[in-house]
């Protein structure tokens, strides 16, 4: 009698017991030998396969929004580092109606009073910081916000910013 290996198929926080009897002395790596088995279960083998096929789709969209958006974010941290000297990248996706999308392709600059003291961001379009100043005055956190200015960056109209996970206020200049 041929004995019986016990594994669990894991996708996503699906998972699925099942028993696999082992072909004697089969050449075979065990993943395959799984796989037969299981092709002997229509059903479960084709909810398993869409199950994948929707789990790929989606680490497929979040590394593709990440790439773009560590792209995006990178030329925001850059303008900021040339404008005051430190800059930190934030954020590079964000989640949308449950999707994941890079961080958007415009670029405004605001100042944002965090625990720390001032700090200069540079947003898109939604208020989700690209890159970030170091915690600052608020006098040098007004120079290093004009030198944007005057290379360009058009200031952030909105009222609030979303810096890593919180919202925080404008600040008005």
């Amino acid at each position: 009698m041929r004995e019986r290996r016990h594994f669990c198929i894991s996708v996503s926080h699906l998972s699925v017991p099942c028993m696999v009897m082992p072909a004697a002395k089969s050449g075979h790596a065990p993943a395959r030998r799984a796989s037969r088995y299981i092709r002997n279960i229509p059903l479960l083998w084709k909810e398993l396969r869409y199950i994948y096929h929707i789990c790929g789709t989606i680490s497929l969209q979040y590394f593709q929004a990440v790439q773009e958006g560590k792209k995006r974010a990178t030329q925001a941290q850059m303008k900021l580092f040339d404008a005051g000297g430190f800059a930190m990248l934030t954020q590079t996706t964000k989640k949308v109606s449950g999707k994941f999308l890079p961080v958007g392709e415009e670029e405004y600059s605001a100042v944002t009073m965090t625990d720390e003291g001032h700090v200069v961001v540079i947003v898109d379009g939604d208020g989700h910081t690209k890159a970030q100043s170091k915690a600052t005055e608020q006098t040098e956190a007004v120079k290093t916000f004009q030198k944007l200015i005057q290379n360009g960056t058009e200031q952030f109209d909105g009222n609030e910013i979303i810096l890593w996970s919180r919202v925080y206020p404008v600040v008005k200049l």
